[in-house]
């Protein structure tokens, strides 16, 4: 079932998926992307097959929180998952299940966003891909691309 609920200038997307599990990449996209914001207002979003077996979902959570404040800093999954006090086999998976994307997909994503509005704002290129921990003009434009699906020059 797809709820769409206008707030403000964007639409807010809850996808509820009540046993059955969609694979396709639009719905794994809308999700993650859409996760944040459920986030922000509160809403209580989670996978059903995800129902707070130990604290999965509260793990998931401190993950996201953590990559949000930390993602202009160069960090390794073996440190996000110390700081939230998991395994990092565990936490991959949880993350997956949860949000349909990797960590470190959802890292490169919400850094990509990130700077994409830096670069609306007026940085450069380098200064938008440095302030998001991206540390090689390469791979940061390979990767813009990739979750952007525009160049970076592109982007205005």
């Amino acid at each position: 079932m797809l709820s769409c609920y206008c707030v403000g200038h964007c639409k807010l997307v809850i996808l509820i998926i009540l046993d059955i599990r969609i694979e396709t990449a639009c719905v794994h996209m809308c999700l993650q992307e859409h996760l944040a914001l459920c986030d922000i207002l509160g809403i209580n979003f989670y996978n059903t097959d995800m129902v707070a077996v130990n604290g999965c979902v509260e793990k998931v959570k401190e993950a996201i929180k953590y990559i949000r404040e930390n993602y202009a800093h160069k960090f390794t999954l073996d440190e996000l998952a110390r700081f939230i006090h998991i395994d990092k086999y565990t936490l991959c998976h949880n993350f997956k299940k949860a949000t349909g994307q990797t960590v470190v997909q959802y890292i490169n994503n919400y850094r990509c966003q990130k700077a994409g509005s830096f670069i609306k704002k007026g940085d450069s290129i380098t200064q938008a891909s440095l302030k998001c921990g991206f540390e090689n003009a390469s791979f940061f434009t390979k990767t813009f691309k990739k979750y952007m699906s525009v160049l970076p020059s592109k982007y205005l």
